[in-house]
């Protein structure tokens, strides 16, 4: 599968409020750099999270995006990167369309790529 058949997949499950899951598989070799990268990022190695959702949103450069939505059950410890909560590709119109929410809570949303 590839990924615009994958996003839209994740797209109609979320349509049909599906239970979603997403994790991060641990790496052999080199941990203790896989494990620093992550955590710098605010993700962590061997983690389950919930996928909420996924949205395409247009950027803060006028690009289309495909962004997905991620709970930390923690309820805290978030993503930090390209579309986290204080990302510069925000914009009050792409923030609106998914309801977006600006707070320690464990819900993070970031690209497709990346995730």
């Amino acid at each position: 599968m590839d990924g615009d058949e994958l996003f839209q997949k994740i797209f109609d499950y979320d349509t049909k409020e599906y239970v979603m899951s997403t994790s991060i598989a641990p790496q052999a070799g080199h941990q203790n750099e896989y494990l620093e990268d992550l955590r710098q990022l605010g993700l962590m190695d061997s983690h389950a999270y919930t996928l909420l959702g996924c949205a395409q949103v247009v950027d803060s450069n006028g690009n289309d995006a495909r962004i997905v939505c991620i709970r930390n059950p923690w309820g805290n410890f978030e993503w930090n990167g390209d579309w986290s909560d204080q990302s510069h590709l925000w914009t009050d119109e792409a923030k609106e369309l998914v309801g977006f929410v600006e707070e320690e809570d464990g819900i993070f949303w970031m690209s497709f790529e990346d995730w």
